[in-house]
């Protein structure tokens, strides 16, 4: 940053200086700096989906959302994680139906049910204690019982 020769001095203060005022570089320098911007999509933790699906895929950082747990108690999501894996469902049924089949895997005081206070998808999502998405799919309690079966155990 403190170059001797003049065209550096130029190059820093007329082209790297201004690219790095801009706001998208600002945000990508930020998210590179506070590691929020890592994904571990297509990792063995977070196979790619089976379908197309809008908003955060698994691998990626599940961003907070206000939650209610299944007491009704209001929290949001990433206060509730503390370590812990999280059942994210659009119904309270739905929520500790797939909070079971998690828990028979992890160990049920790993596993915490949490409904979002508002609706943000009709999937199931479950999300890792690191805050990152491990499985997301439509209410099927099987799929996430064999996802845990297949990234826990692998053949």
């Amino acid at each position: 940053m403190l170059p001797h020769e003049e065209w550096k001095r130029l190059l820093r203060d007329k082209v790297v200086l201004p690219l790095v005022r801009l706001p998208a570089v600002q945000r990508r320098l930020w998210l590179a700096a506070s590691q929020l911007g890592i994904s571990y999509r297509g990792g063995p933790l977070a196979p790619a989906p089976h379908r197309w699906m809008r908003g955060p895929r698994p691998g990626d950082r599940m961003p907070d959302l206000d939650c209610r747990r299944l007491d009704g108690g209001r929290t949001t999501l990433h206060a509730a994680i503390s370590g812990r894996w999280v059942v994210l469902a659009g119904d309270q049924r739905g929520a500790a139906r797939h909070a079971e089949a998690a828990a028979a895997q992890l160990g049920a005081d790993l596993v915490l049910a949490l409904t979002p206070v508002e609706p943000h998808s009709h999937d199931v999502v479950l999300i890792r204690p690191d805050g990152h998405i491990g499985w997301r799919d439509r209410p099927a309690p099987d799929k996430l019982t064999a996802w845990l079966n297949q990234v826990l155990w692998p053949a």
